[in-house]
């Protein structure tokens, strides 16, 4: 798993998720990476890490929304029983805190 935060939804933070997961995955024989169609995922430098690191792409169908429910529907849980819980000051404080707890 890697995140990353952002203040915009930009192609940065998602590189930077995916070069945590590869490092803290790399080992994996093989490695699944979906996502919705968001320009910062089919981003050509995004794909071409993707091809670097042998993952296989999936990405959700255009115009279909129903292809990503399975993850919305576990974040909602982690965030109720996880993140809703606690209280944080500061954005470090509240990466630090997940960081830890998915480890």
């Amino acid at each position: 798993m890697g995140f990353q935060m952002g203040f915009r939804m930009k192609k940065e933070p998602v590189l930077s998720a995916l070069e945590r997961a590869y490092q803290t995955h790399r080992s994996a024989s093989e490695v699944l990476h979906h996502s919705d169609r968001g320009s910062q995922y089919a981003a050509q430098k995004h794909q071409k890490k993707l091809v670097e690191y042998g993952m296989k792409v999936s990405m959700s169908r255009k115009r279909n929304c129903y292809d990503n429910v399975c993850i919305e529907s576990f974040h909602s849980i982690l965030k109720k029983e996880l993140v809703y819980l606690e209280h944080f000051k500061t954005r470090e404080e509240y990466i630090s805190f997940t960081w830890s707890s998915t480890a």
